[in-house]
């Protein structure tokens, strides 16, 4: 009697998860990304490193296998999109518990005094990526894209961190909430936007 009991239990097993399409062990793919405050202690830490600006961001979530976190910082020039620096992938692990990745830059004064130039810094799950990057723009800001949690999307570039610089006497202001393309971009004449896409490998490999 306990046999058949049990042989009953693993039939229902057995049918319900066939019903439901999925199997065993099957993870639901989901990754949401917000800001990171740094507290006084961590501020101070990274004033000695030399890192003239760096904004944190926290991810959460888990990715299926065939998936990945590409990130990437894009250069506009006037607006218009010029090239990609920096492209990463992320996604060593599978999963993703308040792990942090950044974007952030020091600055030095290049052979020509009229130029500069950028240490381009980009932080991920499985390390660290780095670049130099050539400027004159007399002025620029720095700052934040997302103002809280966002959802990611596949295949939908979320925009994170932005420099933007201009040789011209005012600044305009540069920004967006959701991490869509800013608002405002063409307005300066260099932009340097920090982007974290949710992708499949094979998209990858095109």
């Amino acid at each position: 009697m306990k046999k058949a009991i049990v042989i009953g239990v693993l039939l229902l097993t057995f049918i319900l998860a066939g019903c439901s399409g999925e199997k065993p062990g099957d993870a639901i793919s989901k990754i949401t990304i917000e800001p990171y405050t740094m507290n006084e202690q961590e501020s101070l830490l990274v004033s000695k490193t030399g890192v003239g600006h760096i904004e944190y961001f926290k991810l959460n979530g888990t990715l299926g296998e065939e998936e990945d976190l590409e990130m990437s910082v894009e250069v506009y020039e006037n607006g218009k999109f010029k090239e990609e620096l920096l492209k990463t992938w992320g996604a060593l692990d599978k999963k993703y518990k308040d792990s942090l990745i950044s974007f952030g830059m020091s600055e030095f004064q290049g052979e020509d005094d009229s130029v500069k130039s950028l240490k381009l810094i980009s932080g991920i799950p499985s390390g660290l990526s780095t670049t130099n990057y050539s400027t004159n723009m007399t002025a620029y800001s720095f700052g934040n894209l997302i103002g809280d949690k966002i959802t990611m999307k596949k295949n939908e570039p979320v925009y994170l961190a932005v420099w933007a610089g201009t040789t011209k006497n005012e600044l305009r202001s540069i920004g967006s909430i959701n991490g869509e393309l800013p608002e405002g971009i063409g307005e300066y004449e260099t932009a340097l936007l920090y982007k974290v896409v949710w992708t499949s490998k094979d998209k990858e490999q095109q």
